[in-house]
């Protein structure tokens, strides 16, 4: 898709969410709850060959979703589990696998459901259903997760009482479920009346306590893992303000604080990645 196609695409979805959704919300409602469902998808690139040749191709079933992932290392060392976040794939996360595999662990990486690979559509609680699935099987040592993949694998880690995890790395997370729709629905100027209606549907269809998904109310200065937050100032996604908070939440955690990376480009920046390794528990 062009650039002008983007921008007259973009145009109609503003129409629709701010102006449409005053005279039709509960069309624009429910609507929306569709699109969320269709993330944007990214495919590994050709220069991603030689590392999905390197390890082997994984499967795992999350509420009758067939989700596709790979594995790198040897099988006898302790798991390193790379998470992802929205709109993205696990393979955005290719730069930390060879610095770990240096350091003797074994690599598990997922395409969250809808995402990259994996061929169904994204829903909220299956992707944070799958992340605990991952750490019952595959019991890491070690998560590295961007973003909404961060705050799935915090909030199933509270739900486990004998948990193998000794470092949890969050990147550009946010603190809680809520922010992440909001940003969602705000990026297109969503209309009151519609979102009024958008958030109804949402807690009765979904059966959803957002209580449960917001770091602030789960924890309550009770994780009690060796944790790493990077977080870039300039991240215009997730606050820096969200690290911050974190950061008093979690008594055990560093906060490693970026200039000029925004939300995504930490996980490209070699010197940031080593630092994040060098600073893991082994």
């Amino acid at each position: 898709m062009n650039s002008k196609k983007k921008i007259n695409k973009r145009i109609l979805l503003k129409i629709w969410f701010q102006y449409l959704g005053a005279i039709m919300p509960r069309a624009v409602a429910a609507s929306t709850i569709r699109f969320s469902a269709q993330p944007r998808r990214y495919l590994p690139k050709v220069t991603d060959k030689p590392l999905i040749e390197a390890g082997k191709e994984l499967h795992e079933i999350t509420d009758n979703y067939d989700v596709v992932g790979y594995d790198w290392g040897n099988n006898t060392n302790d798991v390193a589990l790379l998470l992802h976040g929205w709109s993205s794939h696990a393979l955005s996360m290719r730069n930390f696998v060879k610095p770990l595999l240096n350091k003797n662990y074994r690599v598990i990486a997922f395409d969250a459901p809808g995402h990259g690979r994996s061929n169904s559509q994204h829903k909220t609680l299956t992707y944070k259903k799958l992340v605990g699935d991952l750490i019952d099987k595959y019991k890491p040592k070690t998560i590295i997760a961007h973003s909404a993949g961060a705050l799935y694998a915090l909030l199933e880690l509270k739900t486990r009482v004998n948990i193998e995890v000794k470092n949890m790395v969050t990147i550009g997370m946010p603190l809680n479920a809520i922010f992440t729709v909001e940003l969602y629905l705000n990026e297109f100027s969503m209309h009151k009346f519609a979102r009024k209606h958008f958030w109804n549907k949402i807690r009765s269809s979904w059966q959803i306590n957002f209580q449960d998904l917001d770091l602030t109310t789960v924890y309550a200065n009770q994780i009690g893992i060796n944790g790493i937050i990077v977080h870039d100032v300039n991240d215009m996604t997730i606050p820096y303000s969200h690290a911050v908070e974190l950061h008093k939440l979690w008594p055990k955690s560093q906060l490693i604080t970026t200039h000029g990376y925004g939300h995504s480009l930490v996980l490209k920046n070699n010197e940031v990645i080593n630092n994040i390794i060098n600073s893991l528990i082994i």
